[in-house]
């Protein structure tokens, strides 16, 4: 039996070490940052989202782009929200052939606003500009969860997306 094929180029101990050496980095366990290394982990994430193409992808705390590589190929657009500010070259890097369909934001995704969201939608190709699209993004959000969280992570990422919502809500169209 083949082998399937895999989610993303940077989901194996060994790639992910290579890109954060390439790069000078390590984890930073100050910020909770353990990078996925499991491609089984990211095909479910993946299967559970049912992120195709149609639709766009808010994602925070993308580390070095191992699940957002794989959403890229199967979403029309990733927004990513990452507040380690040596990460935005390794992702430049990571996720250079899909740059036209992806925009980071560079900001701790608790304090993400409707203008930060609008911002990068209007300038992202693939987005259009369209503010129901970073709502259905943070529903993709919510679908990508899957088993194993700890329930006080779930409730500080709820209370995260319940602001963001809150935001676009207050910034209208």
């Amino acid at each position: 039996m083949a082998e399937p094929q895999r989610c993303s180029p940077y989901a194996s101990p060994s790639a992910t070490r290579a890109v954060l050496e390439a790069h000078g980095l390590t984890a930073k366990y100050t910020f909770g940052q353990n990078f996925l290394v499991n491609d089984d982990v990211i095909r479910r994430i993946l299967q559970l989202s049912a992120v195709g193409e149609a639709d766009g992808v808010l994602e925070v705390g993308p580390g070095i782009g191992t699940l957002t590589a794989a959403l890229l190929q199967r979403g029309r657009y990733v927004v990513a929200v990452e507040r380690d500010a040596d990460l935005p070259p390794v992702l430049a890097d990571a996720l250079y052939p899909w740059r036209e369909r992806f925009s980071l934001v560079e900001k701790d995704a608790l304090q993400l606003s409707a203008a930060d969201v609008e911002g990068t939608l209007s300038v992202l190709p693939a987005a259009g500009g369209a503010v129901e699209e970073a709502r259905q993004a943070q529903q993709h959000f919510f679908q990508m969860l899957y088993r194993g969280i700890p329930p006080q992570e779930c409730r500080a990422m709820e209370r995260m997306l319940e602001r963001l919502a809150d935001n676009l809500k207050e910034g209208g169209e």
